[in-house]
């Protein structure tokens, strides 16, 4: 005996096929058939919530209801990075083995990664960044003019500023497309700029014989420092209590070592005076 029918189930159903266009009943008939409802109807509803994605593979998410239909448009991230390069229409039965070998914005991509964010496997996000930029390198588009990969790289290796990685691209965030790409890609100028200013600053004080006349810089100075300490501890314990230790944390890292003496040595020297 066939279950009774209830007016007030809502049965989800999902549908792939291109915006903008009536999916063929061959397609749509296996999936609302059996509950009643008709496969030229729900195509012709998916064609008009559709009709900012022609020419785009999008997934429809159907809720019935009593025989009704409610049609939204879930897109996903390929689709979405499409629809950002904004390319014309193609003939799809003329033109085959469509290429998308256009250029994005990291400002389009972390648009796309916010949206994409709700349903991302990644704990953090740039870890959803990541995974935008896997799937531009899987359609074959370049992003700032350099592949997806080396994005990916600059993002592991901490070369992307805090802005960029944590989605902060509003207006409101001070800081141009431009100037953002800048420090992007010249992390390590900075850095050596700063070494020189900090000796440019330190060195002529190194000539001062007498410590006595230092008491209240050096009193800074160790207050600056205790800050610091301060603020490490609080980061690190929040950082571990939120996402615990990583796979990929080294005991010791050759090539920060040296980086390391000398910041202990610096330190201790300054607690020391």
């Amino acid at each position: 005996m066939a279950p009774k029918f209830d007016p007030n189930e809502i049965k989800i159903i999902y549908v792939r096929q291109y915006g903008g266009e009536v999916g063929a009943s061959s397609v749509l008939a296996p999936k609302v058939g059996p509950i009643g409802m008709s496969p030229k109807k729900i195509g012709e509803d998916i064609q008009k919530a559709s009709q900012d994605w022609k020419g785009i593979k999008i997934t429809a998410q159907l809720a019935v209801q009593n025989r009704k239909a409610t049609v939204t448009i879930k897109p996903t991230a390929t689709s979405l990075l499409i629809k950002e390069l904004k390319e014309p229409l193609r003939d799809r039965k003329k033109t085959k083995d469509i290429k998308h070998n256009g250029n994005l914005t990291i400002e389009q991509v972390l648009g796309v990664a916010k949206k994409m964010r709700a349903t991302s496997m990644a704990k953090e996000f740039k870890g959803t960044v990541k995974e935008v930029l896997g799937t531009c390198r899987a359609i074959g588009c370049s992003v700032g003019g350099r592949s997806p990969q080396e994005w990916q790289n600059d993002i592991d290796t901490g070369h992307i500023v805090a802005c960029i990685v944590s989605g902060d691209i509003s207006e409101d965030a001070g800081v141009s497309e431009s100037v953002r790409e800048g420090l992007a890609t010249n992390y390590d100028k900075i850095v050596h700029a700063f070494y020189v200013i900090v000796l440019l600053t330190y060195i002529p004080l190194s000539f001062i014989r007498r410590i006595g006349n230092m008491k209240f810089t050096n009193l800074v100075g160790d207050l600056c420092i205790l800050l610091a300490v301060i603020f490490v501890l609080i980061a690190a314990c929040r950082t571990l209590s939120s996402n615990g230790i990583a796979d990929n944390v080294k005991a010791i890292e050759g090539d920060r070592m040296l980086s390391f003496i000398g910041t202990a040595v610096y330190s201790f020297e300054g607690i020391g005076l």
